[in-house]
Order: C-alpha cells, then sequence, then structure tokens
C-alpha cells in the first residue's frame, strides 16, 4: 500500500510580497518547499515522476516526456491537481539515488473562485497541503478562506463570530475552522490569536488544503 504523500508549504501566506493580486474569491498560498519523491513515483498532485538513476542522470517523466536531470539542474511545473485547485512550482533537483530523488524549490498553490461552507466532516484524500499561516484581519472582514469574523475587542477577549460555541478569544487562544471550499476542495484552518485591538485581530498559524482529484481513488498520485 502506497503511503500518503503529503507537500508541506512552509511559511505560505496567502497574500506574500511578489504574489500576484488575488482576484475576488480567489485564495493564493506561496512557499518554499522540499520533498523526496520515491522511484516509480509522482511528485504529489503533479504530472512528475521519478523513474530512476541513469548514466546521464535522474531519470524523470514529466507530463509523460522523459526528462534527464543533473544535480542543480532545474525542475519546473504548472497544472491542476484538482478542479478548481491550480499547483505550479518552480524547483531544483539536490539529489538522487537509485531509490529516492530529492527536490527544493518553490510552490505556489492557488484556489479559484472559493465559496467556504460548512461541512460535517473532512474526507481522507491524497494530495493534502499545509501552509504557515498569518492573517491580519480588520473589523466586519472574515478570516481568508473561511466564514469566521472579528466584531472587535470585548471585556472577555476578541469577538468571533461564525465559531461554534464559545465566541471569545484571548492573547494565545486557538481558533479552528473547518470546511469546503469548491466540490473536490476542503480546508482546515488551525491558528492562534496573535493580539487584538478594536479595529483588528491578527493571528498565526496552518491551514491545510485537502484535494480530491476528479477519480481518485487515495492510492496515487500524477498523471
Amino acid at each position: 500500500m502506497k503511503k500518503l504523500a503529503i507537500l508541506i508549504l512552509i511559511l505560505g501566506l496567502v497574500l506574500t510580497p511578489g504574489c500576484k493580486t488575488p482576484k475576488e474569491g480567489e485564495l493564493i498560498y506561496t512557499a518554499p518547499y522540499e520533498m523526496g519523491v520515491d522511484v516509480g513515483e509522482y511528485l504529489p498532485g503533479t504530472g512528475i515522476r521519478y523513474v530512476g538513476i541513469t548514466d546521464t542522470g535522474a531519470h524523470l517523466t514529466i507530463d509523460g516526456q522523459d526528462a534527464y536531470k543533473q544535480k542543480g539542474d532545474s525542475l519546473n511545473w504548472s497544472g491542476k491537481p484538482a478542479d478548481f485547485a491550480a499547483l505550479a512550482f518552480s524547483g531544483r533537483v539536490v539529489w538522487y539515488t537509485d531509490t529516492a530523488c530529492h527536490m527544493l524549490g518553490t510552490a505556489t498553490l492557488t484556489i479559484e473562485d472559493a465559496v467556504p461552507q460548512i461541512v460535517p466532516n473532512i474526507p481522507e484524500a491524497p494530495l493534502r497541503y499545509t501552509a504557515v499561516v498569518s492573517y491580519n484581519i480588520k473589523k466586519g472582514a472574515k478570516m481568508p478562506g473561511t466564514l469566521i469574523s472579528y466584531k472587535g475587542s470585548t471585556d472577555k477577549g476578541a469577538e468571533l463570530e461564525g465559531v461554534e460555541g464559545y465566541a471569545y478569544r484571548k492573547a494565545g487562544d486557538s481558533i479552528v475552522w473547518q470546511g469546503k471550499l469548491r466540490d473536490g476542495v476542503y480546508l482546515v484552518v488551525n491558528v492562534r490569536t496573535v493580539f487584538y485591538t478594536d479595529t483588528a485581530l491578527q493571528v498565526a498559524g496552518t491551514a491545510e488544503v485537502i484535494l480530491v482529484p476528479p477519480g481518485a481513488s487515495g492510492s496515487g498520485f500524477g498523471g
């Protein structure tokens, strides 16, 4: 049974310097990535597959085309691992053996036309992308990708709307939201209150995007 692969997006932000300005309903996560791909496997969510080591370098296929890469060679791909989700990355081959190929670079995950809604359960899926996020939420505005909004500062703490149960958070308290952004695209946000004023709430933590590709069985990746 193939192991569940998880691409960790470190220091990912919905809005980052140098990132394109999102359209309405669009969520963008940009971050460095580092990943090893076992021989015969696909880089999760992409058309890149590591075939094995050869005398001329690492043998990969990119959308079915053979590519032979030396250490330090570039490796780029863009496409849609699921409906309403686009993935692009620019990286390089760091090292390779007869069992694995290690890659390092920058990835951008774009969720198109996000329409957050509550769902009872988040499905198991082969593609899970986790980003570290930081949000400054203005009073009356929603946390990106969620239905949680900030109502302002009170004696009990920061007052939230759209959370289940107790609506107040002090500095250091957690805020968790999970839901569906589009068919086959789910989000789990787990952040903590950094500070708050009557006009803004600052939070930081993680956002995990779960993608269910069309026809996915949960057993593999790529084309």
